[in-house]
């Protein structure tokens, strides 16, 4: 996966690359903003750090995503809706 930074506080998935993990898993986009990784928040902290925060990260990897265009925010793992449910994706 390529990231590129867009702002100080957001990065954004610029590809996923054939047959990596996040292409065989099918959930991550390019152009979706990674705002975090493991319940780490992305917001806020350099782009390289971010980065590093990515690197460093312990499997399962745990994403916090948002799409353009989409009707919720999601992580790869469990979505939380607006009345603070959790429920698995």
């Amino acid at each position: 996966m390529d990231l590129d930074s867009q702002q100080k506080e957001s990065v954004c998935v610029k590809e996923v690359h054939k047959d990596s993990a996040a292409d065989k898993d099918g959930r991550l986009r390019k152009g979706d903003l990674i705002l975090a990784v493991n319940e780490r928040s992305l917001r806020d902290i350099s782009f390289r750090d971010a980065v590093q925060v990515l690197r460093e990260a312990a499997s399962p990897l745990r994403l916090l995503i948002l799409r353009e265009n989409a009707q919720k925010l999601f992580t790869t793992h469990q979505c939380s809706d607006l009345m603070g449910s959790d429920r698995k994706i």
